[in-house]
């Protein structure tokens, strides 16, 4: 009997000790589930977070306003009013609009003229290229000169339309806009420059050139004595063709020069301007190829040269 009794207590105590032993294990697991989960709940907090972080930057993003660059004309502009002398720079008013001038008086014992200089478009009214060696040397030699800031060039030309017809329409359209700007602000220096003894001269360079010898053929402002053109060119070949039809219907004087490292489209736009010319057999039209080291830049002392050399020539 007593055998079984303690039989009977070992087999109850081992079942205590077995059903202690599975709860601690059922508690052990339940630990290890709940710990497990709270990353996973720090995480999804987290991804919130950072959601509503790149939300609130996206939002904050679009409503961020970008200015528009400055036009580069209007920075010339500030350039010339702030590095030079507030007595050469005046302001040529056309219609509302200010466009900024530098007029140098002449420095020489007898006044010859007026030379109005007028640069490339995207180009300062100090331009290193020309203009600004002009402006250095003829006031000493009896010039007073007239440095204009060029109009902006028009922001869709040449265009870019896919049919052909559409591009010369387009640009058709365009350069008579321009032209008639540019006709605006020449006629209103033209005014200044007749305020001063002697005679008158344009220098024009690039795109610029062509577009005022055709406002000259046109009588559309008032004509100088004489043109002189640096580098000419045009946006293609088919405008330079017309273009140089019209500059060899000119009366007055004009002096064509282009440079030996000049682009090779003003080479090549010289040698259809030098064609019609020999065609209509002009007598004052004198065209020359000019030495120089840096492409696109003309050599000061050899300028000036061709210049005085050229209008002696013609009773000036």
């Amino acid at each position: 009997m007593i055998k079984y009794t303690f039989l009977f207590s070992l087999l109850l105590l081992t079942n205590v000790c077995l059903a202690q032993e599975q709860g601690q294990q059922e508690e052990n697991k339940q630990q290890q589930e709940s710990t497990q989960s709270t990353p996973a709940n720090v995480d999804t907090n987290n991804s919130a977070d950072t959601a509503n972080k790149d939300t609130a930057a996206t939002t904050s993003s679009t409503n961020v306003v970008i200015e528009h660059p400055i036009p580069q004309t209007t920075l010339y502009q500030s350039d010339l009013k702030h590095y030079l002398p507030s007595d050469v720079i005046e302001q040529v008013m056309v219609g509302p609009d200010n466009h900024t001038s530098i007029i140098k008086p002449h420095l020489s014992a007898n006044q010859k003229g007026v030379m109005i200089l007028l640069p490339e478009w995207q180009q300062s009214a100090m331009s290193p290229q020309a203009v600004n060696f002009l402006q250095e040397t003829l006031p000493e030699q009896g010039w007073v000169t007239i440095a204009v800031q060029p109009l902006a060039k028009p922001p869709n030309y040449p265009s870019t339309a896919i049919s052909v017809t559409e591009q010369v329409e387009q640009n058709k359209q365009t350069i008579e806009n321009y032209q008639q700007n540019l006709k605006g602000l020449l006629t209103a220096v033209m005014e200044k420059a007749q305020n001063y003894p002697g005679i008158i001269v344009f220098v024009t360079q690039g795109h610029n050139a062509m577009f005022v010898g055709e406002l000259l053929a046109a009588k559309e402002i008032p004509q100088p004595q004489a043109l002189v053109l640096l580098s000419a060119q045009m946006s293609s070949t088919n405008a330079m063709e017309q273009s140089a039809e019209k500059l060899a219907s000119l009366q007055l004087p004009v002096l064509d020069l282009y440079l030996r490292m000049d682009s090779p489209v003003a080479k090549q736009h010289a040698k259809i301007r030098q064609k019609h010319v020999y065609y209509l057999a002009k007598s004052q039209f004198r065209q020359k190829k000019l030495h120089n080291i840096y492409s696109g830049y003309y050599q000061g002392e050899p300028l000036i040269k061709e210049i005085n050399g050229w209008l002696k020539s013609i009773g000036w």
